[in-house]
């Protein structure tokens, strides 16, 4: 029979040194060709590339051409006073044409 008492002690520095040797050995890792084939055939297609619409740009594109359109069609109606209707008008329109144009630059700078 084997007992423990016929066993020699391990000493702590034998047994450090075995530790350590085993906690830095490096695994070896190996991924066969069959199984990435597997892998690559198990994949989804991918989606098909969607076309980017700058729905916002064309849309402050066509508001810029309607407010020219209105400053034009305003424009022999309009007196400079504040009284005028007409001239209250094209200074608003003028005004929304300027913070689209503003907005239009800064979303283009960051495209």
């Amino acid at each position: 029979m084997f007992y423990a008492k016929d066993v020699e002690p391990l000493r702590q520095d034998d047994f450090e040194a075995r530790l350590v040797a085993a906690l830095e050995q490096q695994p070896t890792v190996e991924v066969s060709p069959a199984f990435a084939a597997k892998v690559a055939v198990a994949l989804p297609a991918a989606p098909p590339r969607r076309r980017v619409v700058h729905a916002g740009r064309v849309a402050a594109m066509a508001s810029v051409a309607v407010l020219l359109m209105v400053v034009l069609w305003l424009a022999p109606h309009s007196v400079p006073d504040l009284r005028n209707i007409a001239f209250c008008v094209e200074m608003a329109a003028i005004a929304a044409m300027a913070m689209i144009a503003l907005w239009l630059s800064r979303s283009w700078s960051r495209a």
